[in-house]
This record gives structure tokens, C-alpha cells and sequence, in this order.
């Protein structure tokens, strides 16, 4: 069985980044959408 997870983050900070790594040899694919936007004129 193939897992794969989804990670929504918003302003994500360095503590983010190690929860990632924690399980990401746990799943066979990650998708990481970081959803700041661009910050329009």
C-alpha cells in the first residue's frame, strides 16, 4: 500500500519544517502547498 499526505502551511516557521521531516519516512509521497499568496500592489 502507497501512502501519501498533504501539508497546508501559512507563515510556516523552522518548527514546521522538523515536524515534516518526522514523518516523511513514513509516507511514499508528501505535497507541501504553502498558502502566504503574493502579497499584491
Amino acid at each position: 500500500m502507497r501512502i501519501a499526505a498533504c501539508v497546508l502551511l501559512y507563515h510556516p516557521k523552522e518548527n514546521d519544517l522538523k515536524n515534516i521531516l518526522s514523518y516523511l519516512s513514513k509516507v511514499d509521497n508528501l505535497y507541501i502547498y504553502d498558502n502566504m499568496g503574493i502579497k499584491r500592489q
